[in-house]
């Protein structure tokens, strides 16, 4: 009696998932998992290479300089009007420097895909990962800009030193959101 050739599947909805068993003649049974296991799998994966490909993205191009010719890396001297520009998933300039006790005017320009944050940590309240963070932590900035927005305010250091800038939207600093602020005397 000829057999029916075997499907790969018995439902749409379920894939192949392994042999059970095999017979003496050496063919194969298999069991089979719901295809919803693997698309969780699948996405998973495809968000860690997304992920992989922003931070070579943002390794590869954190040396360029920016719209308006604004500086990235150290900072050689202080200025009272910033523009930064946060896109996916980095800030352009991430050094800056301020004057002390003097009105600094910053303003923050979303040009990613995504919302962002431009938030400085405390003085000696610097973070290594996304766990040590919580907003008793930062000294000032924007909390949440949408996509497209741009945000902007006068700020005033009182502490010389250098203070540490983070994105807060969770998995961006994890990513590489980050930079410093020199407040020089």
């Amino acid at each position: 009696m000829d057999e029916p050739p075997m499907s790969t599947s018995p439902d749409p909805g379920w894939q192949l998932e392994k042999p059970i068993a095999v017979d003496a003649e050496g063919e194969s049974e298999f069991s089979y998992s719901h295809a919803s296991s693997l698309a969780v799998a699948v996405t998973g994966v495809g968000a860690m290479v997304a992920l992989a490909i922003a931070l070579v993205a943002v390794i590869v191009s954190g040396t360029s300089e920016g719209d308006g010719g604004t500086q990235t890396g150290p900072v050689a001297s202080a200025s009272t009007d910033w523009k930064i520009v946060a896109t996916e998933f980095q800030f352009d300039p991430s050094a800056i420097a301020a004057p002390l006790a003097t009105d600094v005017n910053i303003t923050v320009e979303n040009k990613g895909a995504v919302q962002h944050a431009w938030v400085v940590i405390k003085q000696g309240e610097e973070i290594t990962s996304e766990t040590e963070f919580d907003q008793s932590k930062v000294l000032l900035g924007f909390n949440s800009i949408d996509s497209g927005q741009t945000v902007s305010d006068t700020f005033q250091f009182d502490q010389g030193g250098t203070y540490q800038i983070i994105c807060s939207i969770p998995g961006h600093f994890a990513a590489g959101m980050k930079g410093t602020l020199e407040v020089q005397s």
